[in-house]
């Protein structure tokens, strides 16, 4: 009677898990249909909550990004004792994002500066709020929420990083990254004192 008890509870734990997890999913609103949720190292677009499973509509994989895969991938419930949840729009749409471009260290800084923060402004113009701590909880943490658009920079062996971080649609995440670079490239080609930096290799004969 020992050994079939012992049985039937290692046979039920994951089943009782899984369905805790669903009282807590719900009852504690962790995360709903329409989330976009991370869990157990799948990213996706919640399209169910079972009562033992969550299915997810993939993003990200071999598509990189915040690219659908088109495959549903089915998760279980317990997943949420287990490993961290990210939602990332559970209250809002909008999450922060950062794009790098890395100019030679001749650049006019400056301006290379100047060149990215206007690309990125056209792009997002009337497309983002005009402050992070209008939709956000951050009341508290006013002074450490960028504010509008900003432009960091770091050096690299091959060049200077500049990257700028701003407010941005989590669905548009994408699509905004790939027209912020497209307007810097086309900008800087026009001018001469910003060139773009590449790693690249040079061979040097030595005479014996």
């Amino acid at each position: 009677i020992s050994v079939i008890i012992a049985a039937l509870i290692y046979a039920l734990a994951t089943p009782i898990q899984n369905v805790a997890a669903w009282f807590a999913i719900l009852l504690k609103h962790r995360y709903r249909i329409g989330n976009v949720v991370e869990v157990d190292g799948v990213k996706g677009y919640v399209v169910d909550v079972a009562l033992t499973s969550t299915t997810i509509r993939e993003m990200g994989n071999w598509m990189g990004g915040d690219l659908y895969t088109g495959r549903l991938v089915t998760v279980p419930n317990k997943s949420l004792f287990e490993s961290s949840v990210k939602v990332y729009n559970r209250k809002n749409p909008y999450v922060f994002d950062r794009l790098d471009v890395m100019v030679t260290y001749e650049s006019d800084m400056a301006r290379a500066e100047e060149l990215l923060r206007n690309a990125a402004s056209g792009v997002l113009d009337g497309q983002s709020p005009r402050s992070a701590v209008d939709v956000l909880e951050t009341r508290e943490l006013v002074h450490s929420v960028p504010e509008g658009i900003r432009v960091f920079i770091r050096s690299e062996p091959s060049g200077v990083t500049l990257g700028v971080v701003y407010f941005v649609a989590l669905y548009k995440r994408e699509q905004i990254r790939t027209e912020i670079l497209k307007a810097f490239l086309a900008a800087v080609r026009g001018e001469e004192g910003v060139n773009i930096a590449y790693p690249h290799l040079e061979v040097v004969g030595v005479e014996k």
